[in-house]
């Protein structure tokens, strides 16, 4: 009876380490994973509907893309999510808004003084975009 109770005993052992194990690298994957997004400031791309757009659309950031193949045909406005990379934050960026399926249209519009931590968001009216 013994040896089952130190079999039972070296296999609760096995089971709390390996749980402490676990958990202790899940932590490190979600500390890494919040300091990822700590590189940036959020910011709100609302996007306005034209009824002559109907297909995908991409958001840039000084002409590189962060955000890709939107669907802008189902409502008639969108608010869409971005990073701003802290080292654009002091100087003025250019964020568009370019539908990927011909006739490509585009819309574009330069922020600046935007605030860490604050409220930043910019209206993209993709009725007023000039095919290019």
């Amino acid at each position: 009876m013994k040896v089952v109770g130190q079999e039972v005993l070296i296999l609760s052992i096995l089971i709390m380490l390996v749980i402490t194990y676990s958990s202790a690298a899940l932590s490190m994957k979600l500390a890494a994973a919040s300091t990822s997004h700590s590189n940036g400031t959020q910011f709100s791309v609302v996007l306005v509907r034209s009824n002559t757009q109907n297909g995908p659309v991409n958001i840039s950031i000084n002409d590189t893309v962060v955000a890709s193949n939107i669907d802008v045909t189902k409502k008639n406005s969108l608010v869409i999510p971005i990073t701003v990379p802290d080292k654009l934050i002091n100087g003025t960026i250019r964020i568009c808004a370019t539908a990927v399926t011909p006739p490509v249209a585009q819309i574009c519009t330069d922020v600046q003084n935007m605030k860490q931590g604050g409220k930043n968001k910019v209206t993209l009216d993709l009725t007023k975009a000039i095919a290019g």
